[in-house]
């Protein structure tokens, strides 16, 4: 129903879901049911829709079956392909961007937003660069990370966005992303490699050099800084993230080996491009 909708129509009718659907997966909120005539007549008024009923079907139909979390509040966003389709939906999020993780095929669900695209065939190294540079370039827009399934390689360039911008490492990046997620990922095991090559030039590199200025931390993940971490897959307690200069990341010896809590699969299928070195590897990684 909505496909043929000018966005001013979209925009319209969003606003006035928003008053009462909330979309993401741990605060979902259903839209008021169809007898609940005062709201959809006032939403039929606000995008000049006549019938009522038809409009009422059509929002449940639309979205109710969708799957989006929120990574950073009101920044970061994370959907499958299929919820990511639903125009209707990225205008309750208010999205300003996406980047759409896809395979050899490339394909794209928001001709109205900006895109940035990550290729799986791929080097990922640069790319989570280029995606992180991405959002960094957007002054915290709303934005909207989707794949296939939003559990393989686009939950890994979310843990890398919050890597950077949050000063996560990689597996507590990754971790973050699952428990937003609420189930277990699937990421291949060279890509989390190359997530680790990432955060480790997060952790040489002059960060505004690599990716630009990191501002503050999210309050989401207060309580994460605050809460002792102990046990030894755990990372040794830092300092927060806000006590780090704003300009630039301070140099940390390569942290050793800690085990990756989430789920691995076999590696990439025959025939897919194999990794090899990447444009960073050539840059000089370290402060001026």
């Amino acid at each position: 129903m909505f496909g043929s909708w000018a966005q001013e129509r979209i925009d319209a009718l969003a606003g006035k879901l928003a008053e009462k659907a909330v979309l993401i997966g741990d605060g979902f909120k259903c839209l008021p049911p169809a007898e609940d005539t005062i709201f959809w007549e006032a939403s039929a008024a606000a995008c000049s829709c006549t019938n009522v009923n038809q409009l009422s079907a059509a929002c449940h139909a639309e979205l109710e079956s969708l799957d989006f979390s929120e990574l950073r509040p009101d920044r970061l966003y994370i959907a499958d392909r299929a919820s990511a389709s639903s125009r209707l939906a990225r205008a309750i999020l208010r999205l300003k961007a996406v980047i759409v993780v896809h395979g050899q095929e490339k394909w794209t669900i928001a001709a109205d937003n900006n895109v940035h695209h990550v290729n799986t065939t791929l080097p990922l190294v640069d790319q989570l660069v280029g995606a992180v540079q991405f959002c960094g370039s957007l002054d915290s827009a709303p934005t909207l990370i989707c794949s296939e399934t939003g559990r393989g390689t686009g939950a890994l360039v979310s843990a890398a966005i919050l890597a950077a911008f949050e000063g996560f490492s990689s597996p507590e990046a990754t971790k973050q992303v699952e428990m937003r997620r609420g189930g277990p990922l699937r990421i291949e095991v060279d890509d989390a490699e190359e997530l680790e090559q990432f955060c480790q030039r997060l952790l040489l590199a002059e960060f505004d050099l690599l990716i630009g200025k990191r501002g503050k931390p999210s309050s989401m993940f207060q309580d994460y800084y605050s809460t002792p971490r102990q046990g030894p897959s755990q990372p040794p307690p830092q300092s927060p993230p806000q006590s780090r200069s704003p300009l630039k990341r301070p140099k940390q010896s390569s942290p050793s080996p800690r085990p990756v809590n989430f789920k691995l699969t076999s590696p990439k299928k025959p025939g897919a491009k194999p990794r090899g070195p990447t444009d960073l590897d050539a840059w000089s990684l370290d402060a001026q």
